[in-house]
């Protein structure tokens, strides 16, 4: 083997090696990394929807058209937060691992907190407060939101 033959050969290996480290490389970045960024926008995505709608949580019946309005709306929110926390949780595929190390909320809190959010919606409209803090307390306990959680104690939310 001549010099030459051994340079073409160094190349060839450095370009294929470098293809199958960038290939998994994109393999991981699509299948791991990328959907536990949108998981991850979902969860403040739905803290934001939280301390946004305090105020409708807090309601204990008020009948305004805005009111009313502002309840509907933070009704649709919630119910398409619940659908979108546990559709971009099931897209992360090694799910159970990652809960397992605490990189992200576990099944069964997922769950709770989806059923949650749907209690949400359907309490939004209602003069219940207490009912929709105890639901929200839940949602933001059960997803790790540590900050927002005390903003729901009850001792906020008096009628």
């Amino acid at each position: 083997m001549t010099d030459l033959d051994k340079i073409l050969a160094t190349a060839a290996a450095t370009v294929a090696s470098g293809a199958l480290v960038l290939m998994a490389g994109q393999i991981v970045i699509r299948f791991l990394i990328e959907p536990l960024q949108e998981q991850r926008r979902v969860l403040g995505a739905i803290a934001a929807a939280l301390l946004r709608s305090a105020p409708v949580l807090a309601d204990s019946g008020d009948e305004s058209a805005a009111a009313k309005a502002a309840a509907f709306e933070a009704a649709q929110e919630f119910r398409r937060l619940s659908i979108d926390l546990v559709t971009q949780s099931w897209a992360i595929r090694p799910y159970g691992a990652l809960a397992a190390l605490c990189v992200v909320p576990s099944w069964g809190d997922v769950a709770s907190a989806a059923s949650s959010l749907v209690g949400l919606s359907n309490f939004a409209p209602r003069p219940d407060f207490q009912q929709k803090i105890k639901l929200a307390q839940n949602v933001a306990a059960r997803l790790g939101m540590r900050h927002i959680d005390p903003m729901f104690d009850d001792r906020n939310f008096k009628a």
